[in-house]
């Protein structure tokens, strides 16, 4: 096992990453063992799960299949698939949760594996205007948080039907 120590992520030769947090990530094929729900859909493109984070509830992750780095790295015919899905996803988040603003992200720096994060933003949320990732404002409402996570299961089962 080694530790990195800029961002305290524990790595072992089997393909797995620790992270502070104590959540496990399989580099293999990204899936997550702890802290997410299992797929919503899973075709031989790519996979969605709802990331549990009871801060946002109806944040989603896009995961390509295939082991790849970059969106350039898809052919053409791919990256109409994955645009297609992206667009297909969002229209879901906004239909089931009605957020002021859906976040699109991609960085891959961390797992450098193709995969979107899609997060519902409301001007309520605990880092808003910021970023996700970025020092939380305030705390939201334990009550409207309670109607989102309604809100984001009603998506899930959205996000179910139209991949289907």
């Amino acid at each position: 096992m080694n530790i990195n120590p800029i961002n305290n992520i524990q790595t072992n030769f089997n393909g797995y990453l620790k992270f502070k947090t104590g959540r496990y990530v399989n580099t293999k094929n990204i899936t997550t063992v702890l802290y997410d729900y299992p797929d919503l859909v899973a075709n031989d493109k790519f996979r969605i799960i709802r990331v549990k984070d009871p801060e946002f509830p109806g944040y989603f992750r896009l995961i390509w299949q295939d082991h790849l780095k970059e969106v350039s790295d898809l052919d053409p015919g791919d990256r109409l698939v994955m645009w297609d899905a992206l667009t297909r996803l969002e229209e879901a988040v906004i239909e089931a949760m009605h957020p002021e603003k859906v976040n699109w992200a991609q960085f891959g720096t961390m797992v450098p594996h193709l995969h979107w994060h899609l997060i519902p933003r409301f001007p309520d949320d605990a880092a808003f205007p910021d970023s996700y990732w970025s020092p939380r404002r305030r705390e939201t409402d334990p009550k409207v948080l309670a109607e989102r996570e309604q809100a984001a299961r009603r998506c899930a089962e959205l996000i179910k039907e139209r991949f289907a």
